[in-house]
């Protein structure tokens, strides 16, 4: 998947006391970009860009999602089936989830970051189980909500893996359409949704796919370390990585005096 040819291009960028102090201004696209750069006497030369994908955690995310979503999707209907409403119960529960959603790139602290994932308008339509409502008149209603599914990636490191560490979620809106139903009733499942244990049930069902989510997303991570072994191989020993704009940004920096390892030491050259 990763290269190294010929058909790089050069920029002019990183001060000795801050390397990403130069960068391009990075769209909101979510994508990664690596440099190599090597030290020239005391002072650092110019930075070559040799990797550029401008979608890789979009597109990533996006395809960890395609394959988690049903997976929730199923999760919320059988956990609200099996919730408990006093005299109530709910039945013909339907949930559809957003298809895709907007990735955001974070620091978090200084050796990780987080990957948002803002899911917008996820709907769940649900009838109730009345015991002294006639059945044919179907009591119902919906919820309307948002979610944020936030996802913890160390950053890249010589020796070490890039992965996940943590996967959650958050509810950052409900909102409840009554429907047809009225009176104690209607308050009961607009406060159980919304302030109440059904909002905790929804969120949690969120992260139901989280092992899932976090391999999907771990094995192309592992392309991003086997191109920064490669480097590492060749002299480029040092590393620094940082989230800037929605890019996660890597620098992998070649030290005077270093030789570097194996037959292929000319190829970053050609």
């Amino acid at each position: 998947m990763f290269a190294f040819n010929s058909t790089r291009r050069w920029v002019s960028m990183f001060a000795a006391a801050a390397l990403f102090g130069m960068l391009p201004s990075v769209s909101k696209a979510a994508g990664v970009q690596v440099y190599k750069q090597e030290i020239v006497g005391a002072k650092p030369g110019q930075a070559q860009l040799f990797f550029n994908d401008p979608l890789f955690f979009d597109r990533e995310v996006q395809k960890a999602w395609n394959t988690a979503r049903p997976l929730i999707e199923q999760r919320i209907g059988s956990e609200l089936r099996k919730a408990h409403y006093g005299d109530y119960h709910l039945y013909d529960i339907h949930v559809k989830l957003a298809q895709s959603g907007v990735v955001r790139l974070a620091p978090y602290g200084t050796s990780a970051m987080k990957i948002s994932y803002v899911l917008k308008n996820n709907h769940v339509d649900a009838k109730v189980d009345i015991p002294w409502v006639p059945g044919f008149l179907e009591p119902k209603f919906n919820v309307n909500f948002d979610a944020t599914v936030s996802i913890i990636v160390t950053l890249p490191r010589i020796g070490a893996p890039t992965k996940v560490t943590w996967v959650g979620a958050q509810l950052d809106r409900v909102t409840v359409s009554p429907g047809n139903l009225s009176g104690s009733i209607a308050k009961f499942f607009v406060d159980h949704f919304t302030t109440g244990g059904s909002r905790e049930l929804l969120r949690r069902a969120m992260t139901y796919a989280n092992t899932h989510l976090q391999t999907r997303i771990d094995l192309p991570l592992r392309n991003v370390d086997t191109l920064i072994a490669n480097a590492a191989k060749l002299g480029y020993n040092a590393i620094t990585s940082r989230v800037q704009g929605n890019n996660l940004l890597v620098t992998l920096i070649k030290r005077p005096n270093v030789i570097p390892q194996g037959a292929n030491a000319q190829m970053l050259q050609r």
